[in-house]
């Protein structure tokens, strides 16, 4: 395994291997060591307050220090973020227990269909990122390569699919996907039917396939493949008068994790577009966000920025996104422009 950044005060030195069949310390190891097999890491440096993570499929491997982790912190994701490796699976449970927690998760949509894309709004620090196959550029041709830019990082990599179909929610999942956003739906029975894709057998309809990321690539026996239902995360979007209508009802269901609400398809459905100051829009998203306290569950939505972001938090918003790639890309692009315009303009010419 290489050590290719040395993290202040002693590098990765302070890292030790955990293969499958034994431990081993990474001190000392030089240049050209290579590490194989399902791997875990754990930072026992005090000094340096850091973890680190494997980059990059197949048995080379690249350690880097992870910011912001505490010492002794097992993982090979951001802490609380991602997921460690156990027993050569993603453990994807500790993120949503986050979630059901109430922790405040701050994250993005990706839909650029460029994995080192995704791999910039990861390393920005995002708690989560949804691969966006709905509305975004990219397809599941990208798919794999964009979860492996996200799990470099630590975020939490989730996907919304292309449709509400069993082999589309199956097959994100499939490929690694930590969790999956479901659009459009407004009953209560379609909610059941959905999340049942979620699960696999008996507690859903979910095709069993072990050589699968989503599966650790053969890591996991028949025994285990039912304990892969507790790591994925459910999360149903509100988008219509009629989701709104039906919240409590949805968010009371078992694998129902987050009520996520879309405010450009929920505006239009209530007839109010775009007009998010409304009386008839904050009305829906109170009733939304009460729905999921009753449940024990968490109220999502994706804000434009962070303007509004404290007065969505104090309402009870909890699982938060604040943009996208192409978002953020425009509004880079367009003030770097607009600034570069007014300094190069001569002076008295208006821009």
């Amino acid at each position: 395994m290489r050590n290719e950044e040395a993290a202040p005060g002693g590098g990765v030195g302070a890292a030790f291997i955990l293969p499958l069949d034994g431990e081993e310390s990474l001190a000392g190891r030089n240049e050209n060591s290579v590490g194989r097999g399902p791997l875990s890491f754990v930072n026992t440096d005090a000094a340096i307050a850091r973890s680190v993570m494997v980059e990059g499929p197949g048995s080379a491997c690249v350690i880097r220090p992870i910011r912001g982790l505490q010492p002794g912190h097992t993982t090979t994701r951001r802490q609380g973020s991602g997921a460690g490796i156990m027993g050569g699976v993603p453990d994807r449970s500790s993120f949503r227990r986050r979630v059901l927690a109430g922790d405040t998760l701050l994250g993005a949509f990706v839909g650029l269909g460029s994995p080192p894309a995704a791999e910039i709004v990861g390393r920005a620090g995002v708690d989560w990122a949804i691969v966006d196959l709905e509305h975004g550029f990219g397809t599941e041709g990208e798919l794999v390569a964009t979860l492996h830019a996200l799990e470099t990082t630590g975020t939490a990599a989730l996907v919304r699919p292309q449709s509400t179909e069993r082999l589309r929610i199956g097959r994100a999942l499939d490929l690694g996907a930590a969790g999956v956003m479901i659009p459009r739906l407004e009953t209560a029975s379609e909610v059941r039917e959905a999340v049942s894709y979620l699960r696999f057998p008996p507690a859903g309809g979910r095709g069993v396939a072990l050589l699968t990321r989503g599966a650790g690539l053969g890591a996991v026996a028949h025994g285990g493949v039912a304990a892969l239902n507790d790591g994925i995360l459910g999360i149903f979007q509100v988008e219509s008068g009629l989701a709104v209508e039906n919240a409590r009802e949805i968010a009371a269901i078992d694998g129902v994790d987050v009520l996520f609400v879309g405010p450009a398809d929920l505006s239009h459905s209530l007839g109010i577009p775009g007009q998010f100051d409304a009386p008839a829009y904050r009305d829906a998203m109170e009733r939304v966000v009460a729905a999921c306290r009753e449940a024990g569950k968490a109220a999502g939505i994706l804000l434009y920025g962070t303007a509004a972001l404290r007065d969505h938090l104090d309402l009870g918003f909890r699982f938060v996104g604040l943009g996208s790639d192409a978002g953020w890309l425009v509004d880079g692009a367009r003030a770097a422009l607009k600034s570069g315009r007014e300094i190069s303009a001569p002076a008295g010419v208006a821009t």
